[in-house]
This record gives C-alpha cells, sequence and structure tokens, in this order.
C-alpha cells in the first residue's frame, strides 16, 4: 500500500469519526488531493446522515403527482387552443351581427321605433314589405348560435 493510500484511509476513517486529527489536518492544507477526498468524503457523510433522517416519499404518490403535472400541462395547452378558438368565434358572430344590422338597418330601426315588434314582423311579412324569409331564418339561426355559444362560454367555465 503506497503513503498516498494510507492517507486516504485515514481521511476516510477520520470523516467517518467526525474529527480530523491536527497532524493530518496539516498534510490536507498542503496536499490538495487529499482536501478535495477529505471534502468529498464530509459531503458523503452528510448525505448518509439525511438519508436516514428523511424517509423516501410512496413511490405510488410520485407516480400519481407525475402523472397530475402531465395532465396539467396537457390542459394548459389545449385550453389556450380553444380559448383562441372562442375569441374568434365571438369575433366572427359579431361581425356577422353587426352586417344583418348594416344590411338591414331600416327595417330594424323601424322595429325599435313601433311599439309592438311582433305585429310589426308580421304585417311586414304578410304585406312583403322589406323583411324576407331567408332574412327572418337567418335572423333566427344568429340569434341561435349567439345564443347556444354564450351558453357554452358560461357553462364551459364551471
Amino acid at each position: 500500500m503506497s503513503p498516498h493510500e494510507k492517507i486516504e484511509r485515514e481521511i476516510l476513517q477520520a470523516s467517518r469519526e467526525g474529527r480530523i486529527p491536527d497532524t493530518l489536518q496539516s498534510h490536507l492544507e498542503t496536499c490538495a488531493s487529499c482536501g478535495e477526498t477529505a471534502s468529498v468524503a464530509g459531503f458523503m457523510q452528510k448525505l448518509a446522515g439525511a438519508e436516514k433522517d428523511a424517509p423516501l416519499p410512496d413511490p405510488g404518490i410520485l407516480w400519481l403527482k407525475a402523472q397530475l403535472l402531465q395532465n396539467r400541462q396537457i390542459h394548459e395547452q389545449t385550453s389556450h387552443a380553444l380559448s383562441l378558438v372562442q375569441r374568434t368565434t365571438w369575433i366572427v358572430i359579431g361581425t356577422c351581427w353587426a352586417a344583418v344590422l348594416a344590411w338591414k338597418w331600416d327595417t330594424v330601426s323601424s322595429w325599435l321605433d313601433d311599439a309592438s315588434v311582433s305585429r310589426l314582423i308580421v304585417s311586414s311579412i304578410s304585406e312583403g314589405q322589406g323583411i324576407s324569409l331567408p332574412f327572418m331564418l337567418l335572423l333566427a339561426g344568429l340569434m341561435g348560435v349567439t345564443a347556444l355559444f354564450a351558453a357554452h362560454s358560461v357553462f364551459a367555465d364551471e
């Protein structure tokens, strides 16, 4: 056994005991290799002591936490994409409403001026005044899409 190996064994033994003799301490200050050995040995002793104090968590719980984290990341990515689609849909619906109102503003304005909207609609259809059946169907469809999408937006957040 070489003298260097003998000193390393003494360092390891002193590290296990928790005290380094003065003669060995003076050698550690002059020899970089032995100083590193002492520092690694001290660290490993602390690490070994830490394992005894803190038990490892249950592997099943670690696995569940990893699955939850993965699911959360997938959910965030998906919800971001759906949020963009939802905003785009609201813009399209708003644009459709603006186009319909601009297209038939005279008719809508007369509806708003009259006290009974239903009477005005019935009389306009029967007399053929500016409200066509396709327009009424378009208006009903647009109202239905708006209502369905609004309900989805409200209930999807819950």
